[in-house]
């Protein structure tokens, strides 16, 4: 499933009920404006009702591309809610773009959980 993001909103990612996310692949492409800006894609996962736990992932600048942010990266996170947004360090940025690629399968949850 492709995430896509645009100006600091968070994005739920849709789990039909009685089944889980595993996560098990990510890919980033997105782009800022001003130099200053390093952006942060947070993975905000949760289980079983529990607090979400925020996974952060850090895309890196292209060379010939400046403000261009690219990652690829394996993982492993399960998730009954998700949801993907932005995050930076450095200057606040007044623009954010970004896709996200999310690889991975559904699994039964299992009952009298």
């Amino acid at each position: 499933m492709i995430v896509s993001l645009n100006n600091f909103r968070n994005q739920a990612v849709a789990i039909p009920n009685g089944k889980r996310l595993v996560v098990e692949y990510v890919t980033i492409a997105g782009g800022t404006c001003c130099g200053s800006t390093q952006p942060l894609i947070l993975l905000n996962a949760s289980l079983g009702g529990a607090a979400a736990t925020t996974f952060y992932l850090q895309p890196v600048q292209s060379e010939v591309a400046q403000n261009q942010f690219y990652k690829s990266e394996m993982m492993k996170i399960y998730a009954d809610e998700l949801s993907v947004g932005f995050g930076w360090s450095g200057g606040t940025p007044s623009q954010l773009a970004s896709n996200v690629a999310i690889s991975g399968h559904l699994v039964d949850i299992a009952t009298g959980e």
